[in-house]
């Protein structure tokens, strides 16, 4: 009784949903095109706060965040330095922290070069710059940071690039 439930159960849904009638679907995006989207606009990047060594020349590990209060601006802000924190509207902007994690000695630097605007997010390219072989640096510890203001409200991402410097 329960296979012929089973096997009737199946016949009416076959049923059912043959006669629902067929609808075109619109064609699937081709993998192998590329997506066109475009830059709205580019946006200023200004640095607030750069330096190779932090306060207490603890070490510190790369990365980026994007700081939207002035609490979080002042306390990461701390973590760096002792500069006066500048008066930000966090209305319109945020605060980006770059930083390039420690290094064995100088001549690295870390720098958001450009930040460019689509229509749903901002992409921030971060320029990491590395001494080359013919570079002389110094030989203390340094953990290059830098802290900038961008005009926008939208969500952040980092794109990083890396440039060797080619000293004579």
């Amino acid at each position: 009784m329960i296979v012929t439930r089973r096997i009737i159960m199946t016949a009416f849904a076959v049923v059912t949903l043959s006669s629902c009638g067929t609808k075109e679907l619109p064609p699937l995006v081709d993998v192998d095109q590329p997506v066109e989207v475009s830059v709205i606009q580019q946006l200023s990047v200004a640095v607030l706060h750069k330096a190779d060594y932090n306060i207490d020349d603890s070490q510190t590990v790369k990365g980026f965040k994007v700081l939207a209060t002035d609490t979080d601006y002042r306390t990461e802000l701390a973590r760096y330095s002792v500069e006066v924190p500048k008066p930000i509207d966090f209305s319109q902007n945020r605060v980006l922290v770059s930083t390039m994690g420690t290094q064995g000695r100088g001549g690295f630097i870390i720098s958001a070069v450009r930040a460019e605007e689509y229509a749903e997010k901002v992409v921030v390219t971060v320029e990491l710059t590395v001494p080359g072989a013919s570079c002389i640096t110094t030989q203390a510890v340094s953990n290059p940071y830098e802290f900038a203001i961008i005009p926008t409200l939208k969500p952040i991402e980092f794109v990083e690039s890396v440039v060797i410097s080619q000293c004579a």
